[in-house]
Order: structure tokens, then C-alpha cells, then sequence
């Protein structure tokens, strides 16, 4: 590779990195810390504890909080399907 290949890689590395620290800090880390948070049973006053999988066992497990999600969910996708357009009458689908 020759010195000008090299230095234009280079230049072109500098002007990916702050791009890439943005998408690392503001996409990658909130991941990570979301992903570390669920693991854990935390009220915000007391420190938290790490309690493994038992969080997505008791919600899957769980059937009062089954229940008002499914609900939830179908009547989001129903109300998202039964829009009025403005040019015609109100009508659901």
C-alpha cells in the first residue's frame, strides 16, 4: 500500500469516528444498559440486586400482566387500521 492509500485511509477513518462514537453512545450502550437493568429488581431507593431471568419468568409466567398486554396490543392494531381518511366518510376496515 502505497503513503498516499495509507494516509487516505487514515483520513477517512477520522471522519467515520465521530459518526461511529455517536451511534456507539446514543444506540449500542442504551442497549446494554437496558439489557443489564432488566436483570436486576430495583425501586430506586434501595440498591438494586441482581435477580437473573426471574423478571421475564414471572411476566411470562405471570397471568394478570398477560392480559393487559394482549388487550392493549389488539386494540392499538385495531384503532391503527380504522382511520378516516379526509377526503371520504369515517369507516373502519
Amino acid at each position: 500500500m502505497s503513503r498516499l492509500a495509507r494516509r487516505e485511509a487514515r483520513t477517512g477513518y477520522l471522519l467515520l469516528a465521530p459518526s461511529l462514537l455517536g451511534v456507539a453512545v446514543f444506540l449500542v450502550l442504551p442497549v446494554f444498559v437496558v439489557l443489564a437493568l432488566s436483570l436486576q429488581q430495583w425501586d430506586l431507593i434501595s440498591p438494586a440486586r441482581w435477580v437473573g431471568l426471574a423478571n421475564f419468568r414471572d411476566i411470562l409466567t405471570d397471568p394478570t400482566s398477560a392480559t393487559p398486554s394482549w388487550s392493549r396490543r389488539s386494540s392499538w392494531s385495531s384503532s391503527s387500521r380504522c382511520r378516516p381518511r379526509s377526503d371520504s366518510p369515517p369507516r373502519c376496515c
